[in-house]
């Protein structure tokens, strides 16, 4: 997987899964992981409705296992909210990474830079959605959580964010006209 050779990725951890189903069960963690992966794998192949079927089983999964507030339920669904992004499923991303953001904060609290991280996801997303005044309230928090984990003015997400600010802040302005 790490050289992208995304088929035999694929053929070596179908026959992991087969393995593990037989040997360890369809419930144990391990199942998941594996699934996790093949679902990644069919992301990166642009197969993101496979991805999004995968995703969805792993989470319920890790959800019957681990419970609803778990970390790497959190990490699973924003994958899913990823996937579901590339298929331009913007409010089944919103809804995955809301959940997902609701976790990280219980788990890592509100200025972790995860944290800031998903809500920049979702301004970006509301802002897509043209609802720029939710747009300006994740990506001013997601401003102030990057400025507590002392990231510098040339750090990419720093960046990232000075460019979506002000296009939201724009969008907002010629509402008001």
């Amino acid at each position: 997987m790490e050289t992208g050779d995304y088929d035999e990725a694929f053929a070596i951890y179908q026959e992991v899964l087969g393995i593990e189903t037989l040997q360890l069960g369809l419930s144990h963690p391990e199942v998941a992981v594996t699934l996790h992966n093949i679902a990644t794998i069919e992301c990166s192949r642009g197969n993101f409705v496979d991805g999004v079927s995968l995703y969805k089983q792993v989470v319920d999964m890790q959800k019957i296992r681990y419970g609803n507030e778990h970390i790497t339920v959190a990490v699973t669904l924003s994958c899913l909210a990823d996937a579901y992004e590339k298929l331009r499923n913007v409010n089944r991303a919103i809804k995955s990474y809301e959940e997902a953001l609701k976790i990280r904060i219980a788990v890592l609290g509100k200025s972790h830079l995860d944290v800031g991280r998903l809500m920049h996801k979702l301004g970006r997303l509301a802002s897509s959605r043209k609802d720029y005044a939710m747009a300006n309230i994740y990506t001013t928090r997601a401003s102030e959580i990057y400025e507590m984990n002392k990231l510098g003015p040339d750090h990419v997400f720093m960046c990232e964010m000075a460019r979506d600010c002000a296009d939201i802040r724009a969008q907002l302005a010629f509402a008001k006209k």
